[in-house]
């Protein structure tokens, strides 16, 4: 359709097809989802701007004490310095399907951006294919102040749609330059084998104590929006827009609960999991600083998570402390071979008490051997053949 026939379209007089809520026009349009035209003088594109604040969707939360976040842990130094919130534009997508490439249509473009006391919501709906450029061009003017994107799987997803339709329209990308967090990937560093995945949903059930009532499931929207084109009732879309404003809200408030984790407040597993992220960093105080912090609370600490810390500390040449881990986990049932033979090891090469080493290879070489004939022959074969190897060298050096 060309416009003329398209602005017809909205204007047309009642049929079997029309809806409820009297949605042809784009003025009723406007009136039922509480918008406005981008560009009178163009096809019609709405803009739908609302604000939050916190209260209505974070407890306990009225304002932000500070405008900035630090996360360097959890984003793995992507963002080593602070996060000035001000700077952050939040992004959400609706489209029309999931399969990618030229097909696949965003006609609801959301963003948010961070104020002292709420939440600043903008939504560009198309209301019909062949007028996006319009919606892109609107949007450019609430980017210029911002340059770190902020999404949820957008970096596998939304971003690259939007980047496609910006290269078929002729049309800059103002987002090039732009730093991009994507919380999906942070939300596994903490919560990946702790919760049953990581979608938003399920963070905002497990997490947050919060469940969408009444709210349209993702799967639906594509079906809704090309209702809503043959129809015209804006009904779903509504739901439609409001489930954006609902993903916008959840990011915000994930990502200052991110700030929480890393740096004031998080619960036992969390501070477990962001050990084990400083540790596989390497970064000992801040290891050393949730360690002890688990320890003031009484948590019982993995053993896994043990024997990691104290292959950090051997790196560091913290023999005080690493020995100290290692007599614990002799008496582990998983980890006492580990613990044998790294004492083993100490004792051999920092400290040259040969007898010493002998003894804890032979310990491990016995629990290596009485494991064999409970579970199985083949068990821990290579380890037993240097473990021998490494008895018979300590016999020559005790020797000597």
């Amino acid at each position: 359709m060309d416009l003329q026939e398209k602005l017809k379209y909205y204007r047309q007089e009642n049929t079997p097809d029309q809806p409820p809520d009297g949605s042809r026009t784009a003025a009723d349009l406007c009136r039922a989802l509480g918008a406005e035209l981008v560009d009178e003088d163009a096809a019609p594109v709405l803009k739908i701007e609302q604000f939050h604040a916190y209260g209505h969707f974070i407890p306990h939360i009225s304002y932000l004490p500070q405008m900035e976040i630090s996360i360097p842990l959890l984003s793995r130094s992507q963002f080593s310095e602070k996060i000035p919130l001000d700077r952050v534009l939040i992004f959400d997508l609706e489209t029309t399907g999931l399969a990618g490439g030229a097909g696949t249509y965003p006609f609801l473009l959301g963003f948010a951006s961070f104020t002292e006391t709420g939440l600043r919501t903008t939504q560009y709906f198309i209301p019909d294919y062949g007028r996006e450029h319009i919606a892109y061009l609107a949007m450019g003017r609430i980017v210029k102040e911002k340059n770190i994107l902020l999404s949820f799987n957008g970096k596998s997803y939304d971003y690259p749609l939007l980047r496609s339709r910006f290269i078929l329209n002729r049309m800059d990308n103002p987002f090039t330059g732009y730093a991009h967090l994507d919380l999906l990937h942070v939300a596994r560093r903490i919560w990946k084998g702790i919760l049953e995945n990581c979608s938003l949903e399920t963070i905002e059930r497990r997490i947050f104590m919060f469940s969408r009532f009444g709210d349209i499931g993702g799967w639906l929207i594509p079906q809704a929006y090309f209702d809503f084109v043959r129809t015209g009732n804006s009904l779903e879309i509504k739901r439609i827009i409001g489930h954006n404003v609902l993903d916008l809200m959840s990011l915000a408030r994930l990502l200052l609960h991110m700030n929480q984790v890393e740096n004031s407040c998080a619960s036992d597993q969390e501070t477990i999991r962001m050990m084990q992220l400083a540790i596989r960093r390497r970064q000992k105080g801040l290891a050393s600083e949730f360690l002890t912090e688990l320890q003031t609370r009484g948590v019982g600490i993995p053993e896994r998570l043990m024997a990691e810390y104290s292959l950090m500390l051997k790196r560091n040449g913290d023999w005080e402390p690493v020995v100290g881990i290692w007599n614990r986990l002799t008496q582990s049932r998983d980890y006492a071979i580990f613990a044998q033979v790294e004492l083993a090891k100490y004792y051999e090469h920092q400290v040259r008490d040969y007898a010493r080493a002998e003894l804890h290879t032979g310990k491990a070489l016995e629990y290596i051997r009485t494991i064999r004939e409970l579970r199985g022959e083949h068990l821990y074969r290579d380890d037993e053949s240097s473990l021998i190897l490494r008895l018979e060298r300590l016999h020559q050096k005790s020797a000597h």
